[in-house]
């Protein structure tokens, strides 16, 4: 039996799953861990006190606003589009987009072996306290200068001007260019 593709609402991944689930297909939703810095409001008082950049670990999906769906064809797939957080079902018009069961072991093998993490992207340049960057973000280009820097966590702290006013920016190194 294939596997199907199916395109689910921003954000609603997991409900996606749930539901698709719930009403008896078997859901592939691969996802990685991701390192951020914690928001302000995140931590607590004393944490804002101390000195060092605070982290959580939160899961992202692999391939956002997909998911991998295996059940019978015919109406059913169809009706898939009807369930919460679900958008509709990857097509080249009449025909689905489908995996085989081999491709869909070999994907599910390379996410457990952690093939498809952050880890294995080459690192981005180093930045030290000083250096002059650009933070790259959906909403555009900011520049900034780099204040504090968690190698370990590769979170950096910036102090970028946002609309005329010194602004701290806390992201990791992967959204930096150098200026």
């Amino acid at each position: 039996m294939n596997w199907h593709i199916v395109y689910s609402d921003p954000g609603q991944e997991k409900t996606a799953a749930y539901w698709l689930r719930y009403n008896g297909f078997e859901a592939y939703w691969p996802t990685h861990k991701l390192i951020v810095p914690k928001m302000r409001r995140e931590l607590s008082h004393s944490q804002r006190n101390e000195q060092g950049l605070h982290t959580k670990e939160i899961i992202r999906p692999l391939f956002p606003r997909y998911l991998f769906v295996r059940g019978e064809g015919g109406e059913s797939l169809y009706a898939m589009c009807e369930y919460t957080g679900v958008a509709g079902i990857i097509a080249f018009g009449e025909r689905l987009a489908t995996l085989s069961e081999e491709q869909m072991v070999e994907l599910q093998t390379r996410v457990a072996l952690g093939e498809f993490t952050l880890d294995k992207v080459p690192k981005p340049k180093e930045f030290k306290a000083g250096d002059e960057v650009f933070v790259v973000r959906d909403w555009g280009k900011v520049g900034g200068r780099v204040e504090r820097v968690d190698s370990s966590s590769r979170i950096v702290e910036v102090l970028a001007s946002i609309f005329g006013r010194a602004t701290r920016v806390i992201t990791s190194a992967e959204e930096l260019v150098a200026a």
